[in-house]
Parts: structure tokens; sequence; C-alpha cells
């Protein structure tokens, strides 16, 4: 027959209290001497030009493409900021798995060719920092990725970020893994002098326009800005809208037009004319620098397109897609340089 000897188990749960005690403290002792941060990293070499990876990362909207956790959950919800490409753009999550959960990851910096940077936030945990560095190598692009978290003080975060490189660092492997095949299976883009050139239809165009010819070399800048101005004043008076980025086309280097494109026919007024530009096919190349700084690229696209067997179809036209008054880094100014062909 069984004899329950209650001061004999007091004893024993006693002794396992007591050792469990021992063991948080001894724990929680040992996470003092612990790191409080974390860091994680993976790379990979793709045989492609840095451009291709970087504009994959750059754009949210392709990151279900390639990355190893959007796939994790088909019904999570994803909602995007209105501008989801470079700096300050962002996306959010919301899951009902567990491996996924709610989140929000955004992009903090980006330069063309070189790096990106998030921040990573789940919810209920400090922002993780994750970068992604583009290195040019022999053959191809090597890609960085990293992540670093602040576990602070929480000595249960501390023992968390032991296992960091083990939890997450398959899912980089699988990422990276994905970015390479993706980029790799993209068919290279042409270049000259190191900017992207490729083959586009322009799509046909309302637009006003200031003629000015004889213009000295120092003025150019100033003659365009005044007649960007004085369009954007005739546009707005005129209720009309303008529907695309402003731009200049280029008879000489003396010569050229300033214009803006619009949404509805106008009668023009003075030195202000309208015109329709039909749909044409173009060379176009994405020059990033100072305005002044492009002439190099109209030699070597002369040469480009004698190699190629290209027939210039018109005058060239730079179209401004980035607002120098908001960007004030010259080196990240987008200039579409669009070199008409004939068919």
């Amino acid at each position: 027959m069984f004899c329950y000897n209650k001061p004999k188990i007091m004893k024993i749960l006693k002794t396992i209290g007591l050792g469990l005690l021992a063991l948080i403290v001894l724990l929680v002792v040992v996470s003092f001497f612990l790191p409080g941060k974390s860091h994680v990293e993976r790379s990979i070499i793709i045989e492609s030009n840095e451009d291709v990876a970087f504009e994959l990362i750059n754009d949210l909207h392709q990151w279900k493409k390639w990355s190893p956790w959007h796939a994790l959950d088909t019904n999570a919800q994803w909602t995007f900021s209105e501008v989801a490409v470079g700096k300050d753009g962002w996306y959010t999550w919301k899951s009902e798995n567990p491996n996924v959960g709610n989140g929000k990851l955004t992009i903090t910096e980006s330069k063309p060719g070189e790096l990106i940077m998030t921040s990573l936030e789940f919810e209920g945990m400090n922002p993780s920092q994750a970068g992604y560095y583009f290195t040019k190598v022999d053959g191809g692009t090597k890609i960085t990725w990293t992540l670093d978290s602040d576990m602070g003080m929480n000595p249960m975060g501390k023992y968390f970020g032991l296992f960091m490189d083990k939890m997450i660092g398959p899912d980089y492997e699988k990422g990276l893994a994905a970015i390479k095949k993706i980029c790799e299976s993209t068919p290279k883009k042409e270049m000259v002098l190191g900017f992207e050139v490729e083959k586009r239809t322009i799509p046909t165009q309302k637009f006003v326009f200031i003629s000015n010819k004889n213009v000295k070399r120092e003025n150019i800048g100033t003659t365009i800005g005044e007649c960007f101005l004085k369009l954007d004043t005739y546009i707005k008076k005129s209720n009309n809208k303008m529907v695309g980025y402003p731009f200049t086309t280029w008879y000489n280097i003396s010569m050229f037009n300033a214009a803006l494109p619009v949404e509805q026919d106008t009668k023009g007024e003075g030195d202000i004319k309208f015109n329709v530009q039909e749909a044409f096919d173009a060379m176009v190349v994405k020059y990033y620098g100072a305005y002044d700084k492009n002439e190099a690229v109209y030699a070597a696209m002369d040469t480009y397109m004698k190699e190629k067997g290209l027939t210039p179809g018109g005058p060239p036209t730079e179209v401004y897609v980035t607002d120098p008054m908001v960007e004030k880094d010259t080196t990240k100014w987008l200039t579409e340089m669009v070199f008409p062909i004939k068919n």
C-alpha cells in the first residue's frame, strides 16, 4: 500500500524550487555578460550589373518576387506607401501566421548601385536595421545583406540574440539565391559612359513651349528656369494641367525649346506656343548628375548610334525627372536624355 510521506515530498519540491531559482539567477547573471546586439550577414555574387539588383530591392512592390517571407502567408494584408520606391518608401503587413505577424518596413537610405538601408519593425519588438550593399567584382556584383538588432538589457532578448544568425541566416540565403536567379535571367542592360540606355516608344504628348535662340552658355540655366516659370503660370491661368516632367529640346548648344506637357489643347499666348508630338521610337539614357556635365553623353551616344546602325529621327530631348528644388544632391538628379531614331 502506497504511503504518502508529506515531509519528504515537500523537501523534494523545495529542493527543485531552489534549484530552479538558482538556475534563473545564474541565467540572469550570465545575461549581463552577453552582447546586447546581434548581427546577421550573408553575401552572394551575381553575374549581372549592380543596377538590376538595386532596382529589384529598391522597389518594394517587387519584394514578393524574392523575399523568403512573402510566401509564408498568401493571405497576409500588405499596404504600400503612395511612392514605394527609394528613400521613405514603406509597406506594412498583417498576418495571423505567427511566423509572419504584423510589422512595417521602411527604406531609410537609398544610394543607387551602392546601398539600401531599411528599418524593420515587428510588432512588440525594437526596430532592427537591415542593409543591402552592392560591390562591383570581377564578372558581376557582390550583394551583402545584413541585419543588426539591439536586444537592450532584457535577459531573454539577449539569449534570443544568440540564435538570430541560425534563425535568420537560412532565410537570407534563400532570398539572395532568388535575387541571383532573377537578376541573371534578366537581359543585361546596355550602358553608355556607365549610364543605362534602352530603346523606348515615347507616347503622343501635348505640350506648351517657348523657343530660345542665341542663348549664351552661361545664361542657359537661368533662361530655362524663367521659361518653366512662365509656362507654369500660363498653364494655371488657362485652367490646364501639367501631366509630366519638364523637358527641353535641343537643336544646338544655343538654340532650344523649353516645354511643359499639358492635359488639354490650348491656343498659347505671346511667345508661348502649343504643339502635339506624335509617338516615336527613341534611345533613352538615364543620366544621373548635374545638368551642365552631360555633354560627354551626347558625344558617346553619337558613336553608339553609329555603331548600332541607328539613324537619328530628330533633335534630342532632356526630360528632368528629379526636382532640383527638392533634391540638392546633384549626383541623384535623374535626367532622361531622349534620342529619337528612325525605324
